[in-house]
């Protein structure tokens, strides 16, 4: 995270890879409230969006599916 830009790389022997993504929800560690879908763009390199958080603590919650049909599933604290 920098600032209010959320960069998400995700690679394979070094190289960028686009999975898709089934969701991708930031919000905070302890309540739902402000919790978010975020629209990732992909720009060639990796997934990028603006967002509005204010500062504190927050987790980026995802599920990712690689083409091969694999679905992956983390929490990323920001």
């Amino acid at each position: 995270r920098d600032g209010n830009l959320i960069r998400l790389s995700i690679r394979k022997e070094g190289a960028p890879v686009q999975p898709e993504i089934v969701a991708a929800t930031l919000g905070r560690a302890t309540t739902e409230a402000q919790d978010r879908d975020l629209p990732f763009e992909w720009d060639g390199e990796g997934f990028i969006v603006m967002t509005d958080a204010s500062d504190g603590n927050w987790d980026l919650r995802l599920r990712l599916r690689a083409d091969d049909g694999t679905l992956y599933v983390a929490r990323i604290e920001l």
